[in-house]
């Protein structure tokens, strides 16, 4: 008898706080008002942006031969992965981006990022285009693959490796042609490494 009385008291008390109508406070909820905005998404604190400043890629942009033309600068940022992006402000043809990835493993992504490219092109018969290219003297050259970046020419990228980090820079220029690319996205991947 005794477990039942307990019982039905614990029902009667649970039943007293479902009910009701309570009004909630709000005045500490989060706000919806800017979802997706976030302040990681702002280019001044971003690393990839920190790293390389914009004067710097439009300096690499003339380099190569590229139009000179205003830039716009945006932010895309997450816990291990940064990436900046610099745009033509009349039109999609210019782009140029760097992303940093601080991931664990970022050497182990790096090589596997390569062998799945290098393999590829070898089975798939696909043209040299797509083919990753050694450039030396940029990332770590005692990496796994024995170069420290590699130039994918179809997608005009660099990725490239230091100990801990994943540089990618993408070098979509109008009127820069393929060697004046891959050297001008070198450029900017030894100043971010040079940051670090």
């Amino acid at each position: 008898m005794r477990r039942g009385a307990i019982a039905a008291i614990v029902i009667v008390l649970a039943a007293q706080g479902c009910g009701g109508e309570e009004t909630e406070d709000r005045s500490s909820a989060p706000s919806t008002e800017n979802a997706g905005s976030y302040p990681e998404d702002d280019p001044a604190r971003s690393p990839a942006c920190r790293a390389v400043s914009q004067s710097r890629v439009e300096r690499a942009i003339a380099d190569a031969g590229g139009p000179t033309a205003p830039l716009e600068r945006s932010a895309n940022d997450s816990l291990d992965l940064s990436v900046c992006e610099y745009r033509e402000t009349r039109g999609p043809e210019l782009y140029v981006s760097v992303t940093l990835d601080t991931a664990p493993k970022a050497p182990l992504r790096y090589y596997n990022l390569i062998a799945e490219a290098r393999q590829r092109a070898t089975f798939e018969s696909i043209p040299d285009a797509t083919r990753p290219v050694g450039v030396r003297g940029v990332g770590n050259d005692h990496a796994h693959g024995g170069v420290g970046a590699y130039w994918t020419r179809y997608r005009s990228q660099l990725t490239a490796i230091d100990d801990r980090t994943l540089v990618k820079i993408g070098f979509h220029v109008p009127g820069a042609g393929d060697a004046a690319s891959r050297a001008a996205a070198a450029a900017l991947a030894r100043v971010v490494f040079a940051q670090k």
